[in-house]
């Protein structure tokens, strides 16, 4: 269907917006790419096109999330002689989603995605609020509130990080110097010595899997993310047992390792073939701005949500107790400031992603949209 010469733009932009939701696109990637291609710069002047809310919104989500750099001026056409969102477009229920949804997707200096943001949610909380009924559009409603779908593919490695699997992996590796070496193994306590041989045993055997495709080369990064991450938790459990709180910048200096991001991403590029070579890991070594936004994203959203959990257990400080020693705030004072910081740490993402290599293009569908507030 998707190469069908008789299907309009449209119903084929639908088609490929399930392929993407069911998570089957991968399927038919060079596909879906040349239809995009084509499709984007037929219709290069896109304020002339006719669709109403739904539509555009719909197509504005598709390409932005492919890498195109759809205009948002397309929806100067909803507003009105004010500047403002036309208030006849509140009791389009799918069309005001829609545009919910896309907003997702600004950059900074997009206005007018701002603007679309604030109209949107105002009026989808008060038609949700009225609603009694079960509907999939109700619940579709709730669930874009609660987390758009952009922000939907997530993953809680940070959860990583309170389990004893980490605690254990923290100490096993640096008590032993992270030399990965099998000689280390005396340096450790009895309960660590068979964490240190599984852990030493899986790297082995990932090496000699790698090696017969000529990529052993990439053991190198994953080692040395999870060193990283270790490292961290090695400083967090020193500040935590000293009972000492860092200012928010010493803390996310530590803070982006622990996220447990980066070793997850370096982990899902071990297996993406030869897409991901050895200048792609290298890309990532650099930390350019779409990881470490990324990181960022991974680090706030999950102390603003556990921090209190955590505290009661008496568990390092987090982001939100660092904030507030720093810049003298309240704690809703400094939850707010940091979902400031979380919600420009998303445009950073969302304006990488238009200009990011392609290798990198992998990355929201492994795990980079996180844990949306």
């Amino acid at each position: 269907m998707l190469l069908n010469a008789t299907i309009n733009a449209v119903a084929k932009m639908n088609l490929i917006n399930l392929l993407d939701r069911l998570s089957l696109s991968y399927h038919f990637e060079n596909e879906i790419e040349d239809q995009l291609e084509q499709i984007f710069y037929v219709h290069a002047n896109f304020d002339s096109c006719d669709y109403d809310l739904h539509t555009t919104s719909l197509q504005f989500q598709i390409f932005r999330q492919h890498g195109y750099r759809m205009p948002c001026g397309v929806f100067n056409k909803f507003k009105d002689n004010n500047g403002k969102f036309k208030e006849t477009l509140k009791i389009d229920i799918n069309g005001m989603l829609s545009l919910y949804e896309a907003t997702h997707l600004s950059i900074h200096g997009e206005d007018i995605l701002d603007e679309a943001l604030e109209f949107t949610t105002s009026h989808l909380r008060s038609w949700e609020a009225a609603q009694e009924e079960n509907s999939a559009l109700v619940r579709n409603g709730r669930q874009a509130l609660r987390i758009p779908l952009h922000k939907d593919d997530t993953y809680d490695v940070t959860q990583s990080k309170n389990s004893r699997f980490s605690w254990m992996l923290q100490k096993g590796i640096l008590c032993s110097d992270q030399r990965w070496e099998i000689c280390a193994i005396t340096q450790l306590l009895d309960y660590m010595k068979l964490l240190y041989a599984v852990i030493l045993d899986f790297f082995e055997e990932l090496d000699k899997e790698l090696c017969k495709e000529g990529q052993s080369f990439r053991v190198f990064y994953i080692k040395e993310a999870l060193k990283e991450s270790v490292s961290g938790y090695f400083i967090e459990a020193k500040w935590c047992k000293e009972g000492y709180v860092p200012t928010f910048t010493e803390y996310m200096d530590v803070g982006y390792a622990t996220s447990g991001y980066y070793y997850v991403i370096v982990g899902s590029f071990l297996g993406m073939g030869e897409i991901a070579d050895k200048n792609a890991f290298e890309w990532l070594c650099r930390k350019p701005k779409l990881v470490r936004a990324s990181e960022t994203l991974a680090r706030i959203i999950d102390d603003i949500a556990s921090h209190k959990f955590e505290q009661e257990r008496g568990h390092v400080a987090s982001t939100v107790e660092c904030f507030m020693k720093q810049y003298g705030l309240i704690e809703e004072e400094a939850s707010n400031k940091l979902r400031e910081m979380i919600s420009s740490a998303w445009k950073d993402v969302n304006e990488e992603w238009l200009k990011a290599p392609i290798f990198s293009r992998h990355l929201p569908s492994r795990g980079i949209c996180l844990q949306g507030l």
